[in-house]
């Protein structure tokens, strides 16, 4: 039988530092997401020859100013892009509500986006 400080001093750290890999890839991904989330963004404010915002948010936040894109879908990108600030600056604080949020979101807002994306190609495409 182990010992209790055997399971302390050994393998209670490792199973923490796993734990905190899992949490940095986590954390990592979603910030990919938001990122490309971000140049898709610029990609279609620029072929509509629309002013580029200077935050990530206004630049998602803006998508809903364009003809076919939800207003509400672009507020909530808008909102992912200020978690992913949190997450790219590594603020300590985050807490795990904020990453259920945008996973619990993600599955529904991203096939909006893409979607438009998708279809903005269509019409951008030389006949």
């Amino acid at each position: 039988m182990m010992s209790r400080w055997h399971f302390y001093l050994v393998r209670a750290p490792k199973a923490e530092q796993f734990l905190n890999v899992k949490k940095i890839n986590v954390e990592r991904w979603l910030e990919n997401i938001v990122n490309s989330s971000v140049d898709i963004a610029k990609i279609i404010l620029a072929s509509e020859k629309q002013k580029m915002p200077d935050t990530y948010s206004k630049i998602l936040s803006s998508l809903g100013g364009l003809a076919g894109f939800d207003e509400q879908t672009a507020i909530i990108l808008s909102e992912f892009a200020k978690f992913r600030n949190l997450l790219a600056h590594e603020y300590f604080d985050i807490r795990f509500s904020k990453i259920r949020n945008f996973l619990n979101n993600v599955e529904e807002i991203y096939p909006k986006l893409i979607n438009f994306a998708k279809e903005k190609l269509k019409t951008q495409r030389p006949s």
